[in-house]
């Protein structure tokens, strides 16, 4: 079953990575109320201004990339705990130590309770 490991800030319940992640993306990508984020928690978009898309279940990434493009978005976000189907196809981006498919750039990671990382896509 999907489980959420929370923290309590401020009397809420919160993914905190995910608003780090979010906040980091205000702080550091210029114009972010311009762009859109692809992701299955809301967070990331809400705590960086972005628009959100939600991340589709697909079996390839070259499908993401398809879809992204057609959207006109250029980042997504993963996480280490995402549900089924989703982490077949999106964990095995979190491994740093293998090289990015062709068209995905990381962009910044946060490691916590669970890991969060945002992505680009490239030319």
């Amino acid at each position: 079953s999907f489980f959420y490991v929370k923290r309590v800030v401020g009397g809420s319940y919160l993914p905190v990575e995910y608003k780090e992640l979010g906040l980091w993306m205000k702080n550091h990508i210029p114009q972010t109320d311009r762009e859109t984020v692809a992701s299955r928690q809301p967070a990331v978009s809400f705590y960086s201004g972005a628009g959100i898309l939600k991340l589709p279940y697909v079996d390839k990434l070259e499908d993401l990339l398809t879809f992204m493009a057609h959207q006109n978005t250029r980042y997504f976000a993963v996480a280490d705990d995402m549900d089924l189907p989703h982490r077949f196809t999106y964990q095995p981006l979190l491994d740093e130590t293998k090289p990015l498919p062709q068209g995905i750039a990381r962009v910044h990671t946060i490691k916590g309770k669970r890991t969060v990382a945002l992505f680009e896509k490239t030319p």
